[in-house]
């Protein structure tokens, strides 16, 4: 059963941008000191405040539901419950079990000619973390990312979307209950205040969304010197090799692609294909969605586009490609609902380079079907590697050799060889982009050292060699270091000379 709202009306932020940066600069410079207090906060403490980001999921779990699905318009609790919450709580649990070993500093053995010394890299918090959450997740990539600067040692503020207000004001809320404000702040607003928190001097700062604001956020961050971790969009292919079973990869495309109505920043966003298969490949694709979604848009599985700008976009972007390409609609009947901002799953064929949906990131359920020469996948590879490096890659082939090389060689964020999405969901993968569809990697442990400082340590023994090398140098140390140039161990030198001496 879903929540009783009227999907066609969304609630603004009214925020006082003056009054809300005043106060973000306040709580800013209280988490400052708290971290001059507290650098390094035990593992007692931080699965305190991971336990608490658990507890605040399960004891709110059907107002955060119907906050997302005011929100949207129509987002069935169960797919929030799949996409948001389970994602959320999973990845807080693996934190739990897993980031106190994680802690623990790594030791190593020297190189030999810094024996016998030791040395090791321990994990330190960076500090006061900044996250900038998209709307598209709104649970699992705000609060999800908050567990990883938490397990981190870090503390934190979460600036959350203005398109989901009815979310962020819920979220502001619980966290005021749940946590102190020098341990976890929310800040609500427009893109004015997005760019005064990105101004802020973070210790590390965290954006998921789209390439064109990662590019202003991060010129905001350089002001500091703020290390960033960047989680962009961009123009994710799946590639059908020759022979690979067309059945097969439709459906794994279709899901991923109308997952979320498209609303997702590692869905399928454009299809390559041998020309003589595109005919079947659209006549499965549009069996797959019926399938999938029986009662088409009236399918209460079936979500809506988030906002009413959004939806505008997206039909303006079928206007468009109706010019020049021919559009083939998946579902029966209606194609679009106004009042609930649903839009049914659309395929553009071959549409030229220029045009908005092959150049721009979709977010929606529109998939472009570009067709490469029979049995020249070639081509295909060549057309992905002209373009922007993508955040991920989707590649359905049952040619191992070939499957190998293209993992190796396609410069891209992630890759799931015959499925969609699965590379993002694992705990034990990193995610993130290359180029223009981002830089640096979180989530998991890959999350944990993102956030933390490698520090590195070299212990000095107390017996040692190193004076040795202290000017005036001797022939003794030019002798060493010659023999080391030449590939000798520093073991053998030392024995060598140890050997001369003695005669």
């Amino acid at each position: 059963m879903q929540p009783q709202t009227d999907t066609s009306v969304q609630i603004p932020l009214i925020i006082d941008l003056e009054e809300a940066a005043a106060t973000m600069n306040e709580v800013f410079m209280s988490m400052k000191h708290s971290v001059l207090l507290k650098p390094n906060p035990a593992w007692k403490d931080r699965f305190v405040r991971l336990d608490r980001l658990e507890n605040m999921i399960l004891e709110n779990k059907e107002r955060i539901e119907a906050a997302i699905y005011t929100d949207f318009g129509c987002r069935d609790a169960f797919v929030t419950d799949m996409l948001d919450i389970f994602p959320t709580l999973s990845q807080i649990r693996y934190l739990k079990k897993n980031a106190e070993k994680w802690m623990k500093p790594r030791s190593f053995v020297p190189d030999p000619y810094l024996l016998p010394g030791s040395e090791e890299v321990i994990f330190q918090p960076k500090g006061a973390v900044g996250i900038i959450a998209p709307w598209n997740y709104p649970l699992f990539l705000s609060i999800g990312s908050v567990a990883q600067a938490f397990a981190a040692g870090n503390l934190c503020m979460l600036k959350l979307s203005e398109t989901t207000p009815v979310f962020s004001s819920l979220i502001e809320e619980l966290v005021q209950k749940y946590f102190m404000p020098n341990e976890l702040y929310v800040v609500l607003g427009e893109s004015d205040i997005s760019s005064r928190f990105a101004e802020l001097p973070f210790d590390h700062l965290l954006f998921i969304g789209s390439t064109q604001v990662g590019r202003k956020v991060a010129q905001a961050a350089a002001k500091n010197l703020t290390p960033v971790t960047l989680e962009l969009g961009g123009k994710s292919p799946a590639v059908i090799a020759p022979n690979y079973p067309l059945d097969a990869a439709v459906e794994r495309i279709m899901v991923g692609k109308l997952l979320n109505s498209g609303q997702t920043c590692i869905a399928p966003d454009y299809v390559l294909i041998e020309r003589r298969r595109v005919r079947n490949f659209v006549d499965i694709c549009r069996k797959e969605a019926r399938k999938l979604y029986p009662a088409g848009l009236a399918d209460p599985s079936y979500t809506s586009i988030v906002s009413q700008s959004r939806f505008e976009s997206l039909l303006n972007q079928l206007q468009e490609a109706s010019q020049t390409s021919k559009v083939e609609s998946l579902f029966l009947g209606d194609q679009f609902d106004l009042k609930t901002r649903k839009l049914g799953p659309q395929i553009v064929l071959n549409p030229p380079p220029d045009i908005e949906v092959m150049s721009e990131e979709i977010f929606g359920p529109i998939l472009p079907v570009i067709a490469y020469p029979d049995d020249d996948i070639g081509e295909a590879v060549d057309f992905i590697n002209s373009r922007p490096h993508p955040l991920a890659m989707y590649w359905f082939d049952n040619n191992k050799k070939r499957v190998k090389n293209i993992v190796s060689t396609v410069p891209c964020g992630g890759i799931t060889v015959n499925d969609t999405i699965l590379h993002a969901v694992s705990h034990n993968l990193p995610f993130g982009g290359v180029g223009q569809s981002g830089m640096g990697r979180y989530m998991g442990k890959a999350g944990f050292e993102s956030f933390s400082n490698l520090k590195s340590v070299f212990y000095q023994s107390k017996l040692n060699f190193v004076d040795t090398f202290n000017p005036p140098y001797s022939e003794k140390a030019h002798s060493i270091v010659k023999s080391m140039i030449q590939g000798k161990s520093m073991l053998s030198i030392l024995l060598k000379k140890d050997k001369e001496q003695d005669e």
